[in-house]
């Protein structure tokens, strides 16, 4: 790889990216995502946290932190648009 330049927004992601001949030949015999190690494996047997009451557990899988944060979080994002709505608007949360 020779020079890229980054013409990103809010939304997309884009690269220009200049390389020599050879090298983009290599990239897509290799494929692309692979040469530019655009993914990669996470290990999920040793997944620890810190649970809600701020002791560290053990999880099993993703699906399982999700299942014991996801209520607790939906409580408070709840909250807080109770509270962003309140402020935004103290009169309309009077009537």
């Amino acid at each position: 790889m020779q020079d890229y330049k980054e013409h990103h927004d809010n939304v997309n992601v884009h690269f220009v990216i200049n390389m020599a001949a050879k090298d983009v030949e290599k990239a897509e015999e290799q494929g692309l995502a692979e040469f530019f190690k655009l993914t990669s494996k996470i290990n999920t047997s040793n997944m620890i946290c810190f649970d809600f009451e701020g002791k560290i557990k053990k999880y099993s899988s993703p699906e399982e932190i999700i299942e014991e944060f996801y209520p607790k979080r939906l409580a408070y994002y709840q909250k807080r648009k109770a509270s962003t709505a309140y402020f935004k608007h103290p009169y309309i949360a009077a009537i």
